[in-house]
C-alpha cells in the first residue's frame, strides 16, 4: 500500500460531490487517516468556503491548533492524484478568502470610478 500520506491525518467538513465513505478510502489507501472530529493529531481539515464563512465547530477547532490547516477539496483532489500531500499554500481556504475579496473590492472601485466619470 502507497504511504505518501503517512504522516496526515484529515478531517472534512462541507458539501462535496463526493462521499464521505468513498474519500475516507482514497486517502487511506494513500496511507493516511481520515479522521470525523478534530483532535490534535488532525493535519488537515478539508472544508468548504460555506463552512467556513459560517464558522462551524469543526473550522473553529482547526484555528485553535497550530499544525492543522484548513485546505481547499482542490488540495486533497491534487494531493490525491500526486500520491502525496502537497503544500498547502495556494489552497489555504482563509488566504483565497481574502484574495477573492480584494478582487472583488477592486472591481467595485472601478465600478464606482466608471460610474463617476459618466
Amino acid at each position: 500500500m502507497p504511504n505518501g500520506f503517512k504522516r496526515c491525518t484529515i478531517a472534512l467538513t462541507g458539501n462535496f460531490d463526493k462521499p464521505y465513505e468513498k474519500v475516507k478510502k482514497w486517502i487511506e489507501n494513500q496511507g493516511g487517516q481520515c479522521s470525523a472530529r478534530i483532535g490534535s493529531n488532525v493535519t488537515h481539515l478539508v472544508c468548504s468556503e460555506e463552512h467556513f464563512k459560517k464558522g462551524v465547530s469543526m473550522v473553529q477547532q482547526a484555528q485553535k491548533l497550530k499544525k492543522c490547516k484548513i485546505v481547499t477539496w482542490d488540495w486533497l483532489e491534487d494531493s490525491l492524484l500526486a500520491k502525496r500531500p502537497l503544500r498547502t499554500g495556494g489552497f489555504l481556504l482563509k488566504s483565497q478568502l481574502k484574495a477573492k475579496a480584494k478582487v472583488k473590492a477592486t472591481r467595485k472601485g472601478a465600478r464606482d470610478d466608471n460610474i463617476m466619470k459618466g
